[in-house]
């Protein structure tokens, strides 16, 4: 079928009209995430890929090979309410017709509106009981070898709270990070000099603060997109990403840090996803853009240049 100009979507969500129309509308889009969900669980199946149509299939194809091809008019397509990603439910003929649903995210946070399993996430990582007896804190590396690291949101059945200072400082091989809601705080210096980290991936609405120097020369980073409910970055927290370029704000910030982009000669762009009002109420340490090349900031409604 080939597609033609965009037509009003039609209203019954079962028939082949709107089946092909939601399909030309997903058509090329590229995913960062694609998860395989289930009754009760869900799991990351793929990344870094794009959604296709040929013949008279629908296809998603990851950087791991095709996650889903099912028959357009067999399959269920919806897009998730922030439109931000895309649910695919039916009969995947690349497994042999088998039953399957799974979702695939147009940006990295997204895949945080879903939760991952409760007590789940990597093994191996170091903690300490809080004080309080209520919660714990990852403290080191322990044996944990993983290079896509995802922090648990519990240990021994009691919340993951914080991330300590120089927790896990210089990782080498860490490539990915996810971060649950759980946490929430982000101490100095955590994640300092991990230099091969490329992904940070900040659980949606989690309420997070970053500490000073927090991610203070992890050269890999190229974007970094904040999730709604990240509330400040202390001093130094990005400096020294070489290669950042993107760095995304959520509404809820209200503090940043003095030098937080120091020596990130590469960054030009930053983008506040609240109002040119609510930026100018943010609490902004002296110099926190510089010395970088940072000269304006693209807010919802409007840009403001820097003097």
């Amino acid at each position: 079928m080939l597609f033609g100009r965009k037509k009003k979507l039609a209203k019954d969500p079962n028939s082949k009209q709107y089946k092909w129309q939601m399909a030309e509308m997903v058509s090329g889009k590229h995913i960062r995430y694609v998860v395989e969900r289930w009754e009760n669980d869900e799991k990351v199946i793929g990344r870094n890929g794009s959604i296709g149509v040929k013949d008279d299939c629908i296809i998603v194809n990851t950087d791991t090979g095709i996650a889903f091809r099912g028959r357009v008019e067999e399959t269920v397509i919806s897009e998730l309410l922030s439109k931000d990603g895309v649910v695919l439910k039916g009969p995947d003929i690349s497994v042999g017709g088998k039953e399957r649903t799974v979702v695939a995210f147009y940006v990295y946070y997204v895949l945080s509106a879903f939760a991952l399993t409760s007590c789940g996430g990597s093994k191996g990582l170091e903690y300490e009981l809080n004080e309080d007896g209520t919660a714990y804190t990852v403290v080191g590396i322990g044996t944990c070898e993983d290079t896509e690291l995802v922090i648990p949101s519990k240990y021994k059945g009691l919340p993951v709270t914080a991330i300590g200072e120089g927790a896990l400082k210089s990782w080498l091989g860490l490539t990915s990070v996810t971060i649950p809601s759980s946490v929430k705080t982000i101490g100095k210096s955590a994640f300092a000099y991990c230099d091969d980290l490329s992904e940070l991936i900040i659980k949606k609405g989690s309420g997070v603060t970053i500490g000073d120097e927090a991610f203070r020369g992890c050269g890999g980073l190229t974007e970094v997109v904040l999730p709604e409910g990240v509330t400040s970055i202390g001093e130094m927290s990005f400096a020294y990403c070489t290669h950042l370029v993107e760095f995304t704000m959520p509404s809820t910030m209200r503090s940043i840090g003095k030098r937080a982009f120091e020596n990130n000669k590469d960054i030009v762009r930053i983008i506040f996803k609240g109002t040119v009002e609510q930026w100018k109420k943010e609490e902004q340490k002296p110099e926190w853009a510089y010395p970088t090349r940072i000269e304006r900031v693209f807010c919802s409604d409007g840009v403001i240049t820097l003097e």
